[in-house]
């Protein structure tokens, strides 16, 4: 059980353990797309799914929910399959080109 996911973390003097997750620092500025394994060790499944929760809060609280996708594939570890590379050139479509 993960409930803060020390890996994911970055400084932040204004919280009791000093650390806050580090994609809540880029909440609002840039759209964020998440294609993780349900089996990836190095991401793990609880980890992600609480990093989803508050993201899409924040997210949708600066009116911006469309910007923030969070895919976790069934069965995959820590591979790029060719739906993800699909989702990923389709994501930077939609953002970086505009």
């Amino acid at each position: 059980m993960v409930d803060n996911p020390e890996s994911f973390t970055t400084p932040r003097f204004d919280k009791p353990n000093g650390k806050l997750p580090a994609a809540l620092a880029m909440h609002g500025q840039h759209a964020g797309l998440a294609l993780t394994g349900d089996s990836d060790p190095g991401s793990p499944l609880e980890g992600i799914r609480t990093l989803e929760r508050i993201l899409s809060r924040f997210y949708a609280l600066d009116g911006k929910s469309g910007a923030f996708r969070n895919v976790i594939y069934p069965r995959t570890g820590h591979v790029y399959n060719d739906h993800m590379k699909q989702a990923m050139l389709e994501w930077f479509d939609r953002f970086l080109r505009g």
